[in-house]
């Protein structure tokens, strides 16, 4: 039995899919498979259902928006470590056919042209999502303007949601990395030396850890302490050398 309902539909695809599928198979099956795990936990931590896969691309539902919202920014973060998959995102909300496995409407052909107009590793999104959204601050959007779309006869005003990346470069990086400690306290505390060779007691550096998590840094996983101590001997160094300098 079929019934309308207002929806927020979710569809996804893997760029570059076709060129890797051309040039080796197996890899392709083996990225496709990926995504699949990927998206599947996601999409159901978010109350959503994936109906269906179409080639390298998924359509899910979500009953709202923020959920919807919600799981396309994880799954694109969580996308961060994985270089070789990189996925275009794009979701609207509309009135739609539902049946048991599947969906129809107009609503299911704007969310799928608004996905391929998301850059890779982007999320797209339609002023209807955007207007359940647009008082919430954690979720930076940025207008992209009106756009025409195939098959749709009227223009469709398009946001992009911005998902901060880390590859950023190693100092922002180092930075990310070092925010996400759970207890971290760094105290520098500058000495006039009583003697020109006494550099040890020039700084005193102290560090409180609390716990022993593991943090990312490009891609590998490293535990709190290691990284706290790997820091605090760069840190001293350097210090070590501008001081050598000036003193």
């Amino acid at each position: 039995m079929s019934q309308r309902q207002l929806v927020a539909i979710m569809f996804t695809d893997i760029v570059g899919y076709s060129t890797l599928m051309d040039q080796n198979e197996e890899q392709a099956f083996e990225l496709l498979a990926k995504n699949r795990l990927i998206l599947t936990g996601t999409i159901g931590k978010y109350k959503g259902i994936c109906l269906k896969e179409i080639g390298d691309g998924t359509l899910s539902r979500f009953n709202s928006t923020l959920d919807a919202v919600n799981c396309a920014m994880e799954i694109q973060e969580t996308l961060e470590s994985e270089p070789d998959l990189n996925l275009r995102i794009g979701i609207h909300l509309g009135d739609v056919i539902l049946s048991e496995d599947d969906v129809f409407g107009e609503g299911v052909n704007i969310a799928s042209r608004i996905e391929s107009l998301a850059k890779p590793g982007g999320i797209c999104i339609t002023e209807a999502v955007y207007d359940t959204i647009r008082n919430k601050p954690e979720i930076p959007v940025k207008f992209w303007g009106e756009k025409l779309l195939k098959n749709i006869k009227r223009q469709v005003r398009v946001y992009h949601i911005i998902v901060e990346k880390p590859r950023m470069g190693i100092l922002n990086s180092i930075k990310r990395a070092w925010g996400r400690l759970p207890s971290t306290d760094l105290e520098f505390q500058f000495v006039r030396p009583a003697s020109p060779g006494n550099l040890v007691s020039d700084v005193i550096m102290k560090f409180r850890i609390s716990c022993s998590q593991c943090i990312t840094i490009f891609g590998i996983r490293v535990n709190n302490i290691i990284f706290g101590a790997a820091m605090g001997v760069l840190i001293g160094v350097l210090l070590k050398l501008l001081k050598s300098q000036f003193l």
